[in-house]
């Protein structure tokens, strides 16, 4: 039986195709974890359900309400896509480590 995490999401817009990507990685993920749960994908379609939801660009991904990145910038939330930094480099989606790291802290 895998450990279970409450709660996976997955936000995006659909001006940015990186959140194709990101769900595959958020996939392998979990599967190499074996977690068990449901990625919730939660389109925001406008400026203001983008500040409604906090949200800070596509793809972001969620544990229990808490984004993977805490590099992410919490001042601006806005339909953009979004960018990760990796060893330096960028990245329009995150790597498998820090989705990895984020999810083992919500591990029960």
């Amino acid at each position: 039986m895998g450990i279970a995490v409450p709660r996976i999401e997955l936000l995006y817009f659909d001006g940015c195709p990186n959140h194709q990507d990101a769900h595959a990685l958020l996939m392998e993920v979990l599967r190499e974890e074996n977690i068990q749960t449901p990625i919730i994908r939660r389109k925001v379609e406008t400026p203001e359900s983008a500040a409604r939801e906090h949200f800070l660009g596509s793809p972001s991904i969620r544990a229990n309400g808490t984004d993977i990145d805490p590099s992410g910038d919490t001042r601006q939330y806005s339909l953009r896509c979004r960018v990760y930094q990796h060893n330096g480099k960028l990245s329009g989606v995150p790597d498998k480590e820090m989705i990895r790291n984020a999810l083992k802290q919500f591990m029960t």
